[in-house]
This record gives structure tokens, sequence and C-alpha cells, in this order.
């Protein structure tokens, strides 16, 4: 089974099957990630394809719902941005959070 990556705020590559803890993640800083104004709507499946390429699209949704939820300060801010867990798709502004905490996939 392929395990994906990503890199974490302090730089370091993740295993996606056992990530690090996700309640201390801290934001990148936005300025540095590419192509933001190239950005579109995506999906909660498409970007979690991103992230997971190697799982099904249910299992890499679940994922990425998973590290959402565990990281407190990564949901607040999804929050204060409109981001509910029943929405189908993440705003540029929901995916510019997300990219900060997360980086890019």
């Amino acid at each position: 089974m392929e395990t994906a990556f990503l890199r974490c705020a302090n730089h370091r590559s993740v295993s996606a099957s056992q990530p690090h803890n996700l309640t201390t993640l801290k934001p990148h800083n936005l300025t540095n990630l590419t192509n933001l104004t190239n950005m579109k709507v995506y999906s909660k499946r498409e970007l979690a394809m991103l992230y997971f390429p190697g799982v099904t699209p249910k299992a890499a949704t679940n994922r990425l719902a998973g590290w959402i939820k565990r990281s407190e300060e990564l949901s607040r801010q999804l929050a204060e941005a409109g981001y509910k867990p029943a929405n189908k798709l993440f705003t540029v502004r929901q995916l510019k959070i997300i990219f900060a905490y997360l980086g890019e996939p």
C-alpha cells in the first residue's frame, strides 16, 4: 500500500497513515504558498485524493476529515471561514487555511 506524505508546519514529511500530533500544527506563512492566485474551489474528495493518492476516495476523505477534526486550531479557523463538516466543497479561503496548516498536497 502506498503511503502519502505531506509537509507540516515544521517542514518535516509526515506519513499520511500515521500523522504526528495534529493538535500541535502551526500555520505556514501564507506568502510562501505557490499558485494562490490560480486556486479554485475543490470538493472534499478532490482535495483528499491529492493528499492521499494511494487509497480509495472514501478512505482519503475520511483521513482528511480526521486530520481537520484532530487539529483544534485548524478546525476553529475553518469554522470562522464558514466551513461545516457536512460541506462538500472547500472555498478558496478555506483552502488557504488548510494549506497553511497542512502544507500544499
